[in-house]
């Protein structure tokens, strides 16, 4: 059985993100440093984060919990994408159909 070019792709990817992670910079992102820096006030959000700061919740290998972290992002990413492109080409596919289509007008020729 041959495996499809896009499984070995989200692997790799995954892989990437998964192994580069754990030596990402420390440091706040632009966003979060100048949110720090201007003393930004800023909400709380209702809904918490499902992993928060790139930790997975019940690892206890740091590192671990970021590949799974970023693992799970990717992933996440890659499914939602495909979801939209899978209905932007249907509703591209209905259109093209209705524009070829034959129109009826109801008098005989």
């Amino acid at each position: 059985m041959r495996v499809p070019w896009w499984v070995w792709a989200l692997a790799a990817t995954v892989l990437v993100a998964g192994l580069l992670s754990p030596f990402a910079s420390r440091l706040p992102d632009g966003l979060e440093s100048v949110i720090e820096r201007e003393a930004i006030p800023v909400a709380q959000a209702e809904q918490p984060s499902p992993l928060p700061d790139y930790q997975t919740p019940g690892v206890r290998n740091p590192r671990l919990g970021v590949f799974i972290a970023a693992a799970a992002g990717v992933v996440l990413v890659t499914l939602v994408t495909l979801a939209i492109g899978h209905l932007a080409a249907r509703a591209a596919g209905r259109r093209r159909a209705e524009a070829s289509a034959p129109e009826d007008h109801g008098s005989p020729v």
